[in-house]
């Protein structure tokens, strides 16, 4: 297949290289989510669910977290599916991304040995600036969120996210943010 480039919603890309992905339904998240990249990402998981509902799907993740709402919609979709999404966090993953990361199925929730994972303070996206008071509400309902697939309570979510904990994969397993540790040989 040969490479060639394509513009679709603004990003230019090589479709060579994304369709023969797409093939091994292998998906990333990479940078801060904001609504173009979480739509982008949500069409492809539909699409391969609807391909293969019953054959994983791989989904990267490597960002600093962002957009809530839209990070939210990734996790919805992703329960939404019939097809079971495992979950790979590469290098860091931080705020809102951490909540997709965990969305995984369970038991196939993986990150890398030097992987790095992190609770930010959240907020909206930067155009659209927050108050404090909506702020707790936002970060409540991600500590619910997360409160679903990990062994943390919602106060102890507040805690870390206020902290600005970060966690090495050995951490995360104990926290049930993921489910094992790959280790490169």
């Amino acid at each position: 297949m040969s490479d060639t480039l394509r513009c679709w919603n603004g990003q230019q890309f090589l479709t060579g290289t994304c369709d023969e992905l797409l093939e091994s339904r292998l998906v990333s998240l990479q940078g801060p989510i904001l609504k173009d990249n979480s739509l982008n990402l949500i069409a492809q998981l539909l699409y391969l669910d609807n391909q293969g509902p019953r054959l994983p799907i791989y989904l990267n993740v490597s960002s600093p977290g962002g957009c809530v709402g839209s990070s939210f919609a990734v996790v919805d979709a992703i329960r939404e599916l019939n097809a079971p999404v495992h979950t790979i966090c590469l290098r860091l993953v931080a705020g809102t991304a951490v909540m997709i990361v965990s969305a995984g199925r369970e038991g196939s929730r993986f990150a890398h040995m030097d992987s790095i994972l992190s609770f930010l303070p959240s907020s909206d996206d930067e155009s659209n600036p927050v108050g404090a008071q909506e702020l707790g509400r936002i970060n409540r309902l991600m500590a619910d969120e997360l409160e679903k697939t990990t062994n943390f309570s919602c106060s102890l979510f507040l805690k870390f996210q206020e902290e600005h904990c970060r966690f090495s994969p050995v951490e995360a397993i104990e926290l049930g943010l993921i489910d094992h540790i790959i280790v490169d040989v």
